[in-house]
């Protein structure tokens, strides 16, 4: 089970197989996965994915700040 903390996060790597009727199987997870940029194919891969991760986690970041202030505005206003 992945644990939620806010502020934080965690890129997963997945190793999956995919057979010749492109059926994929999920061979496992690593919860460290290597990032090393040492070919362009890695480079290119790697580098959009964390960029992509980082977005993510930054929208989810914003939109849990913006709820903060709705909520903190309404309980003023009472």
């Amino acid at each position: 089970m992945l644990n939620k903390k806010l502020g934080c996060f965690e890129l997963i790597g997945c190793d999956i197989i995919i057979d010749e009727n492109y059926k994929p199987y999920l061979l496992e997870l690593n919860t460290n996965p290597a990032i090393h940029t040492d070919t362009s194919v890695k480079k290119e891969v790697i580098t959009d994915t964390v960029h992509s991760c980082l977005d993510i986690v930054l929208e989810i970041h914003k939109n849990h700040m913006n709820r903060l202030t709705k909520l903190k505005n309404c309980t003023n206003k009472l």
